[in-house]
């Protein structure tokens, strides 16, 4: 009977060997954010912050192989200033990964990938006039991997989706805050998303912000956000001068990173 089941003389050991972590080194990039917070979707990831020059390394472990990640606080050692944004991975096996870059190029496909939407990475790069990135998103370091016109249109594409997402956090209803981080990330990044699939975010050949585009991309933002307000409160408006005064800054700032 033992036999039949499996049993019997001369057994084998058929335990799982130990599993052996694997150590990921990574940098998170705006420019270089120095002591940000990474989290991680998967519970059994601890959190961990980046060095003084954005980098991080951690060791998986046997429930820690694979999640997603999000970075946020910091400081942006381009600027010198605070990092008010937010930087996120999509879900990435760490076994295969050693190199990780966090990047707002990640954020933009993880995004699409939670819209569904993944297949219009390409287009949306090319429309963002990125057209060398010959490697996974995931290990492509802008400021190291880069031409000089490729980190310019990655940093002026995340300081307007930060001025879009930092005026979405100020704003209140009823007393508070009327989005949370995630949501105004989501309302930003989705907002490009459906613009720029159609028309291309630069003019050709520079970092200079298309005006028709960037007008559109803030009227869809602000548009879907003064929506979602007013289910909470009807009488509630987004001023039309928050868009003009974004779009004023983003275009000094995209020409600044256009003539540099």
């Amino acid at each position: 009977t033992l036999a039949a089941c499996g049993g019997g003389g001369g057994g084998s050991d058929s335990a799982a060997p130990a599993y052996k972590g694997n150590t990921v080194n990574g940098v998170a990039v705006d420019f270089y954010l120095k002591d940000a917070l990474i989290r991680f979707s998967n519970p059994n990831c601890a959190p961990i912050r980046t060095n003084a020059q954005g980098q991080f390394s951690f060791t998986t472990t046997a429930t820690c192989q694979s999640s997603e990640m999000l970075i946020s606080g910091g400081i942006d050692l381009g600027t010198g200033l605070p990092f008010t944004g937010r930087l996120q991975l999509k879900n990435t096996n760490f076994n295969q990964a050693t190199q990780l870059a966090v990047t707002p190029l990640t954020t933009l496909e993880k995004h699409l990938v939670d819209a569904g939407q993944q297949g219009l990475l390409p287009t949306i790069l090319q429309n963002l006039g990125i057209n060398d990135v010959d490697q996974d998103l995931s290990s492509f370091n802008p400021v190291t991997d880069a031409n000089a016109q490729t980190a310019a249109a990655v940093f002026a594409l995340q300081q307007l989706v930060n001025k879009i997402e930092d005026n979405l956090e100020s704003l209140q209803t009823n007393g508070t805050s009327a989005f949370s981080a995630d949501q105004a990330a989501q309302i930003a990044f989705l907002a490009v998303i459906d613009i720029v699939k159609e028309q291309p975010l630069f003019k050709d050949g520079a970092v200079n912000f298309d005006e028709n585009t960037l007008d559109a991309v803030l009227i869809e933002a602000f548009s879907v956000a003064e929506n979602q307000l007013q289910a909470q409160d009807p009488d509630a408006t987004i001023p039309a001068s928050l868009i003009s005064d974004i779009a004023a800054d983003s275009v000094k700032l995209s020409t600044l990173l256009d003539t540099l």
